[in-house]
Order: structure tokens, then C-alpha cells, then sequence
């Protein structure tokens, strides 16, 4: 059920950013295959940049702890993020890394493959993101991604702790959990791969769903799964499952998973609870694959909330 948001929103993203280069190709090649590309553009991204974007055009007051290089990729790049509207003081530069590169291949059929580059992201340290952190408070949200180093996600999810603080991981791209690294209020999202990749290291046999692995974890835990929406699930709870937005024919799914969690992070910090804040994430990714590129797909508050309105409708 929406809720009217109540006072100032804060959603701190400690994460990569990256410059993306997409290439446009019929299919996805395999492995030993050479295809030829339609189209090249280049666009702001990182799972960092794009979850803060998110969240801002979502309405939230953001924040982005990172760090790009001191060279003209980053300067761009900066520049985007803050021309959206979010607050990038946070976002530290580096004069010995280059700024962080994806290379993201997009077939006819919207599928993606991505390979990633670090740089500079793999530089941004527990210290600054400490810092970073311990601005925050209760009611505000923290949000972390794999894409930066284990001891930087450490760092936030411990401050996070003790400032009080909502922790939001998102264990993208998947590695193992560091044991004692979640709270008990602290909520894991992972997709389906992400999920079998958990339930895997945990010793299970199969793919585990959300509540098993909340079991597991003891804190909330929420799988997303595509065009099947997202089931979620705390401790001890049965899973409760949202629907995704239909979409006929997606143009381009990179960025989907960041748009769901930019904007599911952006609902918590208004108070909404975990259901109803990933639904709008839901809402949000289907709207974004309608698009190319990532951050240039991601919907505003009002399309977010005229998309629910009209499936409330229907």
C-alpha cells in the first residue's frame, strides 16, 4: 500500500562507479565467436552510481561514497551522477586508477553481458567509507554492492551498525559472505543466480528460496527474480512475493536489478515497509528495461507511481 513520505529521505550509496560502453550486436556471442556491433555509445554507470541515481529520481535525498579516477572519464562522470541529483562529496578521487569501465554487450532481445574493469573502485577504502557512513543515522538507509572491495563493504555494514542505520547489501556481482557481516536488521537482496550461488556456499542442496535463506542468515533476505517479480523473507518467516510490472518486449534489461534496489532503498528510507518498498523496486525495474542504457532508463517518482496506479487499476 503507497504511503505519502514524511520528512527528509536520506539513502547513503557506498559503491562503484563506472564510465559504460555499450555495444549494440544481434546476439550475444560465445565463447570463440567474433560479431560485429551495430552501435557503441558510452554512459555514466557502476552498480554504486546507478542504485544512487535510482533513488534520487525515486525522491530520495542521496548521497554517493566512491572513488573514480582523476582524469577526464571521471570528471564526466561526476558530473552526470550530481546532474541527477545526487550529492557526490562523497565521491572521492584517485590520482593513481583510472576511473572504473564496464563494457556492456545488449542483444535484439534485451539480454545483456557485462565485463568490468575496477579501477579506481577497487582503491575506495574502509576509512573513507567509514567516514562516509558515520554521517548517517536511524531512519537513513546504507547501501553497499560487491563491486568495491570485501574490508569497504565490511566497513559499511559495520558503521551502519552502530550509527543505526538500515544496511542494504546487494551481493552483486556474487561472492561469498563474510560470517557476521549482516545485522539482523540488515537486508540482503541477490537475484536468482545470486540466490543458487549463496544457498550453494551455505551447504545446501538445490536452490534455496528467500525464507530458507533468511533462516540461514538471520536477516531479511530478498530475491529477485526478473519477469516473477521478488519474494522476500526475515527469519523465521514464511516468503512473501511481489509481482514484476509485465513488459511485452524488454529493449535493453542493464540496470534492472540496480533500478529495484535504488528505489526499494529509497521506499525503506520513507518508511515504507520491506513488501511495499519492493514492489515500487519492481515497478521501477520494469519500467527501466522499456529503455536503453541504464541510468538514462531509470523512471521518475511520478512514472513510478502512475505505473502503480495503473496496475492497481487494471
Amino acid at each position: 500500500m503507497a504511503v505519502q513520505p514524511s520528512g527528509k529521505k536520506h539513502v547513503l550509496v557506498v559503491g562503484s562507479a563506472n564510465v559504460d560502453v555499450t555495444l549494440r550486436v544481434g546476439v550475444l556471442p560465445q565463447a570463440g565467436e567474433t560479431v560485429l556491433a551495430r552501435s557503441v555509445r558510452e554512459t555514466a554507470g557502476g552498480k554504486g552510481a546507478n542504485q544512487a541515481v535510482a533513488a534520487a529520481r525515486a525522491g530520495a535525498g542521496v548521497r554517493l561514497a566512491a572513488r573514480l579516477g582523476r582524469d577526464g572519464a571521471g570528471d564526466r562522470l561526476v558530473a552526470a551522477i550530481e546532474a541527477a541529483g545526487v550529492d557526490v562529496r562523497a565521491a572521492g578521487r584517485d590520482p593513481d586508477h583510472p576511473t572504473g569501465r564496464a563494457t556492456v554487450l545488449v542483444s535484439d532481445d534485451g539480454d545483456n553481458s557485462i565485463v568490468v574493469v575496477a579501477g579506481a573502485n577497487g582503491a575506495l577504502g574502509p576509512g573513507e567509507v567509514a567516514a562516509a557512513v558515520g554521517s548517517t543515522g536511524p531512519g537513513d538507509v546504507v547501501v553497499a554492492q560487491a563491486e568495491i572491495p570485501a574490508d569497504a563493504v565490511a566497513a559499511a555494514a559495520a558503521t551502519a551498525a552502530r550509527a543505526g542505520s538500515r544496511f542494504v547489501l546487494n551481493l552483486a556481482p556474487y561472492r561469498a559472505l563474510t560470517p557476521g557481516l549482516l545485522a539482523p536488521d540488515a537486508i540482503l537482496v541477490v537475484n536468482a543466480v545470486e540466490a543458487a550461488a549463496l544457498a550453494a556456499d551455505s551447504g545446501a542442496d538445490g536452490v534455496e528460496g528467500a525464507a530458507a535463506l533468511a533462516g540461514r542468515l538471520g536477516c531479511t533476505v530478498v530475491v529477485t527474480r526478473g519477469a516473477h517479480g521478488a519474494e522476500m523473507a526475515g527469519p523465521g518467516a514464511a516468503a512473501v512475493r511481489v509481482p514484476a510490472l509485465a513488459v511485452d518486449a524488454p529493449v535493453d534489461t542493464t540496470g534492472a536489478g540496480d533500478a529495484f534496489v535504488g528505489v526499494f532503498a529509497a521506499g525503506l528510507a520513507e518508511g515504507r515497509t520491506v513488501p511495499d518498498a519492493a514492489r515500487r523496486g519492481c515497478v521501477a525495474a520494469g519500467l527501466s528495461v522499456r529503455g536503453d542504457g541504464a541510468q538514462a532508463s531509470f523512471p521518475d517518482r511520478a512514472g513510478i507511481d502512475a505505473a502503480e496506479r495503473a496496475r492497481v487499476d487494471a
